[in-house]
């Protein structure tokens, strides 16, 4: 795994789903989630589902303060992706690299 490369920024996405009553009559959780800069993309009478796009420390705090709340029924995050911040990527020499790197 590359995990310093220049010119890259690193994120993760996360999504947790957690009990729409908890959500609506704990204070506490509307904070959390406006603390993180999360948003809630979907609110049903059963569940509701926040989305975080951030750092892995970001998403992994935000994990445990939802949980300290309660009502916390799911999480899944993507794992670490990356876009080049190039505004011109030379795809043949993006690939010349991973090979050189990897095909030795």
């Amino acid at each position: 795994e590359v995990v310093a490369e220049v010119g890259k920024e690193k994120m993760e996405v996360a999504l947790y789903k957690v009990t729409t009553s908890v959500l609506m009559n704990n204070p506490a959780m509307s904070k959390i989630i406006r603390k993180y800069n999360a948003d809630i993309i979907e609110v049903n009478s059963t569940y509701s589902v926040v989305e975080k796009t951030g750092k892995t420390e970001d998403i992994i705090a935000l994990n445990k303060e939802l949980s300290k709340e309660g009502g916390l029924l799911q999480f899944v995050s993507s794992g670490r992706i990356a876009i080049t911040r190039a505004k011109i990527e030379h795809v043949n020499e993006y690939l010349e690299k991973i090979k050189e790197r990897y095909c030795k």
